[in-house]
């Protein structure tokens, strides 16, 4: 389908007007939101997949909108927002990064080798069965979906890639992830940390190390977030969020009855990740669905070692989780609402 909407960012036009382009991705995600502005220089931040789909959407978008970037800028490395990075770069973009993407990047460049080594290592030390661990690491292959850029240019959180376009340290969706802040116009384009309707997915990356805590740093990166002067939320999937403080307290909830919900199912067992995670997925089944599932539940466990209400422990050369001793129902009762929105 390629480019399946152009609208201008309502309220823009101080220091630059920005659009947004939907474009299709070959994908369960089926389409991402990416985000164009005039101005000096005129910047595109995001690009879909490699997919000739993708590629001709974003040539649509570049005449729907009138606008020719000179810069890209990636929120972070997933194919659905990184994938034309490379082919970008052909065209005479300049791409752009924060430090820890440019890392990523590095790290699937190396091919399936290597990759397909840490992948296999992480889940086997998780508990995952070997035929779930070749499913994943088919479906974890992206080469196909991404074009590496060659010479991208590395940003820190606070340095402006642009005249008042600030990048802001975005933890927890993906590794180096990082979200833009264009304080003139009143808008965050928070690439996938806050989406309308849908809990973001928070998971622990293949690569991190045994001490890493996504889920923590994410819940801080919210309370940030309420620190920005900002009249709308651009996310990287869906419509604009307005009324975005609602949905940050939504998602908040959210995870406070997920992690509840991890600790009673838990009770007074020993746990794997990968036991964890069919209990709470019992519908992940595919390849995407199951790692998305194990590195997400690997992420609520991680945070609940952080605060102190689980241990983990190597046993038999795997990883294994417990409540810890003394974990009252008072202390499980971590949610006080219910959650009825949200997919994770």
């Amino acid at each position: 389908m390629g480019l399946v909407a152009v609208r201008p960012i309502e309220g823009c036009g101080k220091l630059r007007r920005w659009y947004r382009a939907t474009i299709s991705v070959p994908l369960p995600i089926l389409n991402v939101n990416v985000y164009l502005a005039d101005g000096d220089p005129p910047i595109l931040v995001d690009c879909a997949t490699m997919a000739e789909e993708c590629r001709d959407g974003m040539l649509a978008a570049f005449d729907a909108t009138g606008v020719r970037p000179e810069l890209l800028v990636i929120t972070h490395f997933h194919p659905d927002h990184a994938g034309l990075a490379g082919w970008l770069e052909n065209l005479g973009l300049s791409v752009a990064a924060s430090v820890g993407t440019i890392e990523l990047m590095g790290y699937y460049s190396r091919g399936r080798g290597p990759f397909e080594q840490t992948v296999r290592a992480f889940h086997s030390k998780h508990g995952t069965p070997e035929g779930a661990v070749e499913e994943i690491c088919n479906v974890a292959d992206w080469s196909s979906l991404i074009s590496f850029p060659r010479h991208p240019v590395a940003f820190e959180p606070g340095e402006r890639v642009a005249a008042g376009l600030m990048l802001v340290d975005a933890p927890g969706h993906c590794y180096g992830g990082a979200c833009l802040w264009d304080e003139a116009e009143g808008v965050f384009l928070a690439n996938d940390q806050v989406l309308s309707g849908i809990t973001p997915h928070i998971g622990y990356e293949e690569h991190w190390t045994p001490e890493a805590d996504p889920l923590g740093e994410y819940k801080r990166f919210l309370s940030r977030l309420r620190g920005f002067y900002l009249d709308q939320i651009l996310p990287g999937h869906g419509e604009e969020l307005v009324q975005w403080e609602d949905e940050v307290q939504r998602i908040e909830a959210h995870h406070s009855l997920r992690e509840r919900h991890l600790l009673d199912l838990a009770g007074d067992d020993i746990v794997t990740a990968y036991e964890t995670a069919r209990r709470i997925f019992p519908g992940a089944d595919s390849g995407i669905q199951l790692r998305l599932a194990i590195t997400e539940a690997m992420a609520h466990l991680q945070y609940l070692v952080s605060e102190g209400l689980m241990e983990r422990r190597e046993k038999g050369g795997i990883f294994v989780y417990k409540a810890n001793v003394g974990v009252s129902a008072l202390e499980r009762d971590l949610a006080p609402c219910e959650v009825t929105r949200g997919n994770n």
